[in-house]
């Protein structure tokens, strides 16, 4: 299955885990066993002004940061090396 959400697009693997894509920086990630019910309302919440770890209480923070910026752990440890 496959949904497109504006900037993103989520779809399930054959594992039947989730994987998300930014389509405007065109970056993606894991998401794991999360399901499209709850990252649609997660969504709607972020988008309608709640702060992202309230929208998304079931998501690490760098899934997080996927979501607001695009940004993964890979691109984040380049661009701010230790």
């Amino acid at each position: 299955m496959r949904l497109n959400s504006g900037e993103f697009t989520f779809a399930t693997n054959e594992d039947g885990t989730l994987h998300a894509w930014r389509n405007d920086v065109g970056t993606d990630m894991h998401f794991g066993q999360t399901n499209f019910t709850d990252i649609m309302r997660g969504l709607d919440s972020w988008r309608s002004g709640r702060k992202v770890q309230d929208a998304f209480p079931f998501l690490d923070a760098d899934r997080h940061e996927f979501i607001m910026t695009g940004m993964t752990p890979k691109i984040w440890n380049e661009m701010f090396p230790e």
